[in-house]
């Protein structure tokens, strides 16, 4: 930045000496070569914020899909009871008729391994961080193995939902949910999906191989041919990552549907740069709302 002062002069004599007053202090500063800065807005809905030139920014974030949300029918059956090698070494529960415990009509009633409890989700022993503060600890076998170590690896849980013609012949389907630590998803006694688990066969004692306990997820399930007009099952297994861990749960809901729109739309190039299509964004569908789609209009005209 350069600076240049200037005295005005009366009569060959300087203003200051000439009527006491003090000098004219006059300052040019040169600006430096103009840097590009990345700024972030956080604006409402339907939000425009006007200049006189035209919109400064302006969003849209109301979806145009339509999603599917089915309802769980009441509580969720879950079994916590499941003794890993530090105790009985059982596996996984068939009913009185030999049907698996993930199976469309297993029978929580005669169940190899129980008592099964019933509860609403989001359910969990210990505390789990994603979970509201008031959620009830309700879930059994942590801490109570050998040296403190969990008697229980892996959790059960189980509920049906329905679904009318239009709605199964939806494929793109997910599944939103917080667990602790690791899952594997089943609709219909299929698996379509997990979440933290190893590749390879899974049985009770397998840990999960990852966990964040402090984060809700999405993850996409493969529903083809799966998925029934009328009833259907859904059967999650939660397992823990080690056998110190100090807390289980889950909480879940499915959505069906396309979900959220692709990306910004920028209105470029309004402020007339050399590099015209240089903007970019994407759309996190995580963001703090489902399903919804954004526009996004910055300055000019």
């Amino acid at each position: 930045m350069e600076t240049l002062s200037l005295r005005r002069v009366l009569f060959g004599l300087p203003i200051a000496l000439a009527s006491g007053i003090l000098p004219l202090l006059l300052t040019i500063t040169a600006a430096a070569a103009p840097v590009a800065v990345d700024d972030q807005y956080q604006t409402g809905e339907d939000l425009a914020l006007n200049t006189q030139s035209g919109p400064l920014i302006s969003t849209d974030l109301d979806s145009t899909t339509n999603t599917i949300n089915p309802v769980f029918d009441g509580d969720w059956d879950y079994l916590d009871q499941l003794e890993n090698q530090l105790g009985a070494g059982m596996g996984y529960p068939v009913d009185g008729f030999g049907r698996d415990w993930n199976s469309v009509d297993f029978d929580v009633g005669s169940s190899t391994v129980g008592p099964w409890g019933s509860g609403v989700l989001p359910l969990q022993g210990g505390v789990v961080q994603a979970f509201p503060a008031a959620t009830p600890n309700l879930l059994l076998g942590i801490g109570d193995g050998p040296n403190g170590q969990n008697l229980v690896t892996t959790y059960l849980f189980r509920n049906t939902f329905t679904l009318n013609a239009e709605e199964v012949s939806e494929q793109k389907w997910v599944a939103n949910l917080a667990v602790d630590d690791g899952c594997v998803i089943f609709i219909n006694g299929v698996e379509v999906g997990s979440l933290f688990m190893p590749d390879g066969v899974i049985d009770s004692i397998t840990l999960a191989e990852n966990s964040d306990e402090s984060s809700y997820f999405t993850v996409e399930l493969d529903v083809a041919g799966v998925l029934r007009e009328g009833q259907n099952t859904i059967a999650v297994e939660v397992h823990q990552a080690n056998l110190g861990s100090s807390d289980i749960g889950l909480d879940l809901t499915l959505e069906g549907g396309e979900g959220a729109s692709g990306g910004f739309v920028f209105s470029d190039d309004v402020f007339g740069t050399n590099q015209p299509d240089y903007a970019a964004g994407s759309l996190d569908p995580d963001g703090g709302f489902a399903g919804a789609g954004l526009r996004i209009t910055i300055g000019g005209l």
